[in-house]
């Protein structure tokens, strides 16, 4: 992982992983922003084609909302899927 002396706070990563049961390795790599204090990205691609989007954010006290989406950019037909949540917390 690293880390860039920026203003938005990128970051970035990479991860390698084998999955012993088929004996198959995945790549990823990760970034990240801090788009403002409340607001932060995410996205991730691995070397099978996904790509994987989040954005967070912050709207009150320990309140987040949250939007992320995937898709399989090897397979351009199929429907990406997008997601939704609020987490509130007193």
């Amino acid at each position: 992982m690293h880390q860039f002396d920026h203003p938005m706070k990128v970051a970035v990563a990479t991860e390698i992983s084998r999955r012993f049961s088929t004996k198959e390795n995945t790549l990823t790599v990760e970034g990240s922003c801090e788009v403002d204090r409340r607001t932060a990205l995410k996205v991730k691609l691995d070397n099978h084609g996904k790509l994987n989007t989040l954005l967070l954010h912050k709207f009150r006290h320990k309140s987040y909302l949250s939007v992320s989406g995937e898709i399989d950019m090897k397979g351009l037909d199929k429907t990406p899927r997008i997601g939704l949540a609020v987490a509130l917390i007193s």
